[in-house]
């Protein structure tokens, strides 16, 4: 932008000389018109000087005749001029003749200032030309070099505020421009007209009385000539912007400071819609392919991105483009970088706090109590850190739209897919370093799991997983989201990239052990047996190994298909039971080795004992009378009975053993401590839910089921339930199988914990897929007649105990069945159809011990749903074992109540 021309200040008066041989006075040169016009030249000269009035000086000189240094002064004085004159005159002449220089000199330093207007400039050139005698050429370099000196000048400043380093580039594009302008105006013309350099120049000939200027022409260079001056200078002075600019930059710590920088160059090099304007100076002094040629820098386009095609060079693109997108790029990846460390040692503060200084191996953290943290305390946390992420997230989202947010459509597009990049690669490292550290504490857990600051490394490992997840499902997390969303402009397939596919191939062969890691070498061969001559620049020290998953976030870039937040999300899933898995079987450690010795104990004390005996010591009984049919009345009588019925009198277990019922009271209590009333229902919701739906857990099991964090929490803490379960009831029912003394209640009640497992675990998993909990074992110690009297009354016990523990039953497995198979129906001996009485008919004659399974009707079992199903199968497997009879009729009948492996002997 050309500055308003102002009136030329006055500098501080020259020194003019004091002594001099021309100082004579009017009276002694009264007569001479000549000579007294010549003496009023030097005063002129002065005041055209102070005002830096180059071209006015340079006139004064030139329109007197007695400054002619081609004609002697004799020539020029009349003969009949005092006595003198001549003298005079010639003293006048040596006075006059340092004008010459001062004029040369002052027009030259006044060419390197900036602050007068384009016809000064002009006239200081001209006065060169007659002066200094130089050619048009030389004039033209002259100029240039000056003009380069305005933008060294305007950069040399060193800036020590932000605003200082926005004039700096501001003044050198103004400099920049303006020469451009000036070049066409002084040596091309507008409007077809003259350059105001040519139009000085002639003006001051037509003036002159020096004979050696009369009749001379300037040959002035053709427009080719100029244009190829032009041009190069433009390359110079663009290649010196933009070094400096790149070094001015570089200091720059903030995107908020850069967008202000950029703004302000941006609108500098904006085109101006008037005659005279940087496009059409440029389309007529610049050569658009030679200067892509001599510059070798970006090819300049045929108008401004954003503006309007005018065929002028586009100025940003040709400087600042390039260099405001690398220093951009720079503080992006700087500020991601930044984002990552700081999120990780928000973390490492949090996790110190819970489990305390390395040092205190033994003690507890700081603060907390002996049960660790509570859900809500690891939520929150989770979220502290979580949210920060966010809102740096969100504040560099705003600074890349800064950097961006006026013209130049390609570096936005090109800075959009860098932020892209960067920020798929900076979430890779910090999911890493989440896995690296959950891998970290559960090994820490695993070496020392009783030391009493196991409990706090497992809230570690807690808090991690809840970071995983809250940046995995956070719905507020639009930053992360937006951050990972493909670009348009990036094209979604090109040769060189790959599938998925390939990716996971090449990830399995360079996985040479097989565990699903590798390390960041091996991650290099993957990349270059698919992709030959591409590699990854992955930082081993942060990355030191990774799953699929993160090595899939890795190489976004590589893909055809790029879906950066199902990786992500992959390697937060990934986290999250990872760690859940750690939490569990340290929970059930305990709990479970304490079980064990229970179990051990209650068959260990049953051996050689009385039944009455034991079952004073050992659980809940409860008597149970069945009443059966008896035809022939011989049974009857012999156990005292009447009208053909005989009642017998059994004691069974009221309700599973006081070790199992601890074992999931410890499992709950501490599923309820890990889990929120964002993640599931608290203990009142439970309680609401038992008494709206019926039987607790219908109700419960609904509400529970929707919250994903409470169902893979669960899920990951019932497979662990499950394997010890199962491993601890199959030793005790070992050591019951190995040991034939042992009483028959104990038999019972680890029976009827086998048989609520059983039916409780069955829910909501594939036919065959429940462990039988010793169930064939314990049953083969019992009776198969006995077994189907006393299995109905025990599954209804075991629902009892459902329905009086649904509170945290149910939250170990919402899903768990409450529906336990009823009690078989058996048809009498003269029907030979379904009753509707609890009775088994007996045959009179035959001992009760010695009796087969009597062939009943299956359709009664029908209702007892899929747990029935599963005891199907698991009855008529086992009494064809156990019988030996192949065709046995009963086998097939008993087979479809759906009691389990269960069998029972008369206490």
């Amino acid at each position: 932008k050309l500055p308003a021309a102002a009136p030329p200040a006055a500098p501080p008066a020259a020194r003019r000389p004091t002594h001099t041989s021309a100082a004579v006075s009017r009276r002694r040169v009264g007569g001479d018109d000549a000579f007294r016009s010549a003496l009023s030249v030097p005063p002129r000269i002065w005041r055209a000087l102070d005002r830096h009035q180059y071209a006015l000086a340079t006139r004064c000189l030139i329109r007197c005749p007695l400054f002619d240094d081609s004609r002697p002064v004799g020539a020029l004085v009349a003969e009949q001029s005092p006595p003198g004159m001549a003298q005079a005159a010639r003293d006048l002449r040596s006075y006059v003749d340092q004008f010459s220089a001062r004029i040369s000199h002052g027009a030259r330093r006044f060419l390197a200032q900036r602050r007068w207007a384009t016809s000064e400039y002009a006239g200081a050139l001209a006065s060169l030309v007659l002066l200094d005698g130089l050619s048009a050429e030389e004039v033209v370099a002259l100029f240039f070099v000056s003009r380069l000196g305005w933008i060294t000048r305007a950069l040399d400043t060193v800036p020590s505020e932000p605003s200082e380093r926005r004039s700096r580039l501001r003044s050198a594009v103004q400099s920049l421009r303006r020469s451009i302008c000036d070049a066409t105006r002084l040596f091309i013309g507008e409007g077809g007209g003259p350059g105001l350099f040519q139009v000085h120049v002639a003006e001051m000939v037509a003036g002159s009385v020096w004979e050696k200027l009369q009749g001379s022409a300037l040959a002035m260079p053709s427009q080719s000539e100029i244009m190829r001056s032009a041009t190069e200078w433009l390359a110079t002075a663009a290649k010196l912007l933009l070094e400096s600019s790149r070094a001015s930059l570089k200091d720059v710590r903030t995107a908020g400071e850069l967008a202000k920088i950029r703004q302000v160059v941006w609108d500098e090099c904006a085109e101006e819609e008037e005659p005279g304007s940087w496009a059409d100076a440029c389309g007529a002094v610049v050569d658009n392919e030679q200067l892509a040629q001599v510059a070798e820098l970006t090819t300049p386009g045929k108008g401004k991105a954003g503006g309007s095609a005018l065929g002028g060079v586009d100025l940003w693109l040709l400087v600042f483009s390039r260099s405001f997108a690398e220093v951009g790029e720079k503080l992006l990846k700087s500020s991601l970088t930044q984002i990552r460390v700081m999120v990780q040692d928000k973390l490492d503060q949090v996790l110190t706090a819970i489990i305390g200084p390395a040092e205190s191996e033994s003690g507890a953290g700081p603060g907390l109590g002996a049960r660790g943290c509570q859900s809500e305390d690891l939520i929150w946390a989770a979220e502290m850190v979580g949210d920060s992420l966010d809102r740096q997230l969100q504040e560099l989202a705003v600074d890349a739209r800064s950097l961006v947010q006026s013209g130049d459509s390609a570096a936005a597009d090109a800075l959009t897919i860098s932020l892209y990049l960067k920020a798929v690669e900076m979430l890779a490292y910090l999911a890493n370093h989440l896995r690296q550290t959950a891998n970290d504490l559960a090994a820490a857990v695993s070496r020392k799991p009783e030391a009493a600051r196991a409990v706090h490394l497992v809230d570690a490992v807690l808090l991690v997983a809840r970071l995983a997840r809250y940046l995995r499902v956070g719905d507020e997390h639009t930053a992360l989201r937006s951050l990972l969303q493909v670009p348009a402009v990036l094209e979604a397939s090109t040769p060189d990239r790959i599938s998925i596919e390939q990716l996971q191939a090449a990830f399995e062969i360079a996985d040479n052990d097989g565990d699903g890691q590798m390390d960041a070498e091996e991650a290099k061969e993957a990349i270059g047996a698919v992709l030959a001559g591409r590699h990854l620049a992955i930082d081993p020290e942060l990355m030191p190994t990774m799953t699929f998953n993160e090595f899939a976030l890795f190489s976004t870039c590589l893909l055809e298909v790029q879906e950066p937040f199902a990786y992500l999300s992959g390697t937060l899933d990934q986290i999250f039971d990872q760690a859940h898995e750690v939490w569990a079987q340290w929970v059930l450690r305990q709990p479970k080795a304490v079980l064990r010795e229970e179990l051990r104990g209650l068959a260990t004390s049953s051996m050689g004992a009385e039944d009455a005996g034991w079952r004073v010591e050992h659980g809940v009984w409860a008597e149970k009378v069945i009443e059966m049919e008896d035809e022939g009345g011989l049974a009857s009588a012999m156990a005292g009975g009447s009208n053909g019925h005989y009642h017998e009198r059994l004691w069974l277990p009221a309700s599973v053993s006081g070790a199992l019922s601890r074992f999931l009271f410890e499992a709950a209590a501490e599923l309820n401590r890990v889990l929120s009333t964002t993640d599931s229902l608290s203990a009142i919701d439970l309680a609401l839910a038992q008494r709206g739906g019926g039987v607790a857990g219908s109700g419960v099991s609904s509400v529970l089921a929707g919250s994903k964090v409470s169902s893979k929490v669960q899920s990951v803490l019932r497979r662990e339930l499950e394997g010890a379960l199962t491993v601890t009831y199959a030793e005790a029912a070992q050591l019951v199988a190995s040991s034939p003394d042992c009483c028959e209640a104990a038999v019972l009640q680890l029976l009827l914990d086998a048989m609520f497992l059983g039916n409780w675990l069955a829910a909501g998993q594939p036919l065959g897929r429940t462990p039988d909990f010793g169930m064939h074992l314990f049953r083969s110690a019992v009776d198969p007649i006995n077994y189907r009297l006393c299995a109905p009354p025990m599954l209804e016990n075991c629902q009892a105990f459902h329905v009086g523990s649904a509170l945290y039953l149910s939250i170990l497995a919402p899903s768990g069945g409450t529906q336990y198979a009823a009690g078989p129906t058996a048809p009498t001996a003269t029907e030979g159809g379904a009753s509707t009485t609890n009775t088994v008919g007996l045959a009179p004659s035959m001992r009760r011990f010695a009796l087969l399974p009597l062939p009943l009707d299956i359709s009664a079992a029908t209702e007892g749903g899929s747990a029935g199903e599963r005891g199907a199968e698991m009855d008529a497997a086992g009494l064809a074992e156990e019988e030996g009879a192949a065709g046995n009729p009963g086998a097939a009948a008993f087979g479809g109540f759906g009691f389990g492996n269960i069998r029972l002997k008369w206490g």
